[in-house]
């Protein structure tokens, strides 16, 4: 959350904010961020030392739908509100028994909701918490910094996409500083409730694999917001300027998520044709290069939208907390590949 760190290391600490000592843990400053998030919140706990270093001492994740079964996609209701409240609540405990300095950002789902300002106020007449709203070009250059503190990548032309239950973040970045930084309204959970959540509740569809026509106007819609948001474009003109991509890199959930999925696929192919290497790489070998190439993210999205909910629940690498988000989430970055026509994409551990 500070200034990006030298060579792609450990990223400056953010400087104290609301909540928490600072000091714990022993020599060291003690720092919490919480992202709320449209799906979820996340805390991660870091022990930092004067030169920017950092050593993750808890990181933990709640899921929340902020703006699920919102209608509009545009209100915090009750439900979520005190859902919010509770998980802010436990992520609280945790950051003050490490004695942490806490900052919190929220992103999409409290940008726009038309409630926002009443529900941070409810967040902090009962938590204590102060929320900062960030802008979606905020989150993509925090979400850029935490990238280079994942990856050596600080010295490359990269184009960086992060998704996200309510919006999706492009950037493209070069010696640690953004050149372009886009928001668009794409998100998994936002494109799982508008395309795929009333059809998979019919009773004619339980047990049924998601609906063909369902899937291919999700795609119709990606494809004219991404077109509104003028991303090729916008990458095209900096291009033509010397600025052109040469690795691209994705962070978050829905990306980790997918990776995932690739990795055990591919480690199962191997465990099939004697390659026990790659066998014990899909449990979870934190060393093992993330990588997501086209034909395999290709293979995941037919997997997952021709599967019915028990079939994808089986699915190897599938977390279970996306059985349903992954096809409005894997689809989208099937969308965002074909657009900036990316052959692979690495997987950021870090993101906001």
């Amino acid at each position: 959350l500070g200034e990006a760190p030298p060579g792609g290391g450990a990223a400056e600490p953010v400087p104290p904010a609301r909540g928490g000592r600072g000091r714990g843990e022993g020599d060291g400053t003690v720092l919490g961020a919480v992202d709320m998030g449209t799906n979820s919140f996340h805390l991660v706990v870091v022990k930092a030392d004067a030169r920017g270093r950092f050593t993750v001492v808890d990181a933990l994740k709640e899921e929340v739908r902020l703006l699920s079964g919102s209608g509009n996609f545009n209100v915090v209701s009750e439900e979520a509100q005190a859902r919010a409240v509770a998980a802010l609540g436990r992520l609280k405990t945790v950051a003050d028994k490490r004695g942490a300095e806490l900052r919190l950002v929220a992103t999409s789902a409290t940008r726009e909701a038309v409630n926002s300002e009443a529900f941070l106020r409810k967040i902090e007449k009962t938590t204590g918490l102060a929320v900062e709203v960030i802008s979606g070009q905020e989150e993509g250059r925090l979400t850029y910094l935490g990238v280079l503190s994942s990856l050596p990548v600080k010295e490359r032309k990269l184009v960086m996409v992060d998704i996200g239950g309510g919006s999706t973040e492009i950037l493209l970045g070069e010696g640690g500083r953004p050149l372009y930084v886009q928001s668009v309204c794409l998100g998994h959970l936002r494109l799982w409730e508008k395309f795929f959540a009333a059809p998979a509740a019919l009773p004619e569809n339980e047990g049924q694999p998601v609906p063909p026509e369902a899937v291919e106007e999700c795609r119709r819609f990606i494809r004219a917001t991404l077109a509104d948001g003028g991303v090729k474009e916008e990458l095209q003109t900096l291009a033509r300027q010397g600025h052109s991509f040469e690795i691209a890199v994705g962070s978050s959930g829905t990306i980790e998520g997918v990776e995932e999925m690739v990795a055990y696929a591919n480690a199962l192919e191997a465990a099939e044709g004697g390659g026990a290497e790659g066998a014990r790489d899909a449990d979870g070998d934190p060393l093992r290069e993330r990588v997501i190439r086209a034909a395999e993210l290709d293979r995941v999205v037919e997997s997952v939208t021709t599967k019915n909910r028990s079939q994808r629940k089986k699915l190897p690498g599938i977390p279970e907390q996306r059985v349903d988000l992954i096809i409005s989430g894997a689809v989208l970055l099937q969308e965002i590949f074909a657009l900036l026509r990316i052959r692979e994409m690495r997987v950021s551990a870090y993101a906001l």
